[in-house]
């Protein structure tokens, strides 16, 4: 009876370290998803900014 009550609290605790794990890793997943969505607009930003800048350098000298 002690070994199975053992193995219940061994199972619960075990149970709840695999929940925190998977949440953690959620988490950081949707962290990353973020951090990428950002990265790519501003690197979408600053090639649109480039391009127009630089075209209004063409055309500044090209009057």
């Amino acid at each position: 009876m002690q070994k199975l009550s053992l193995l219940e609290i061994q199972w619960t605790d075990a149970e709840r370290v695999i929940r925190n794990l998977i949440n953690s890793l959620t988490k950081k997943r949707s962290e990353f998803h973020d951090f990428e969505n950002k990265s790519k607009r501003l690197l979408e930003w600053f090639e649109h900014f480039v391009n127009v800048e630089m075209n209004h350098r063409i055309d500044g000298l090209t009057l």
